[in-house]
């Protein structure tokens, strides 16, 4: 399997392995948010998750909002690498 195929399924694999484990199997409640976070990304983990993920208001984070999660870090991440790499390029 490719690289970034694997990491898609890689992030469906952490997204499901946690949604599943209390009720709506599609959505992550408060607990299990807290408990991905903590697990798979320690470093963005933060009390107040819930608040700043479930866009929607209804007290889940479906697969769309996580992703948009994973989305925003990765760009942050991105942004750092290239002032990082401009700083050191001059």
């Amino acid at each position: 399997m490719a690289v970034v195929e694997s990491a898609v399924y890689n992030l469906l694999g952490v997204f499901h392995k946690y949604s599943a484990k209390q009720g709506d199997n599609l959505k992550l409640n408060r607990a299990e948010l807290s408990t991905l976070l903590f697990n798979e990304l320690p470093s963005c983990y933060r009390d107040d998750a819930m608040r700043m993920l479930d866009q929607d208001g209804d007290g889940e984070v479906d697969f769309m909002e996580f992703i948009e999660f994973i989305t925003d870090i990765t760009t942050e991440i991105q942004n750092m690498y290239l002032h990082n790499f401009m700083k050191y390029r001059r």
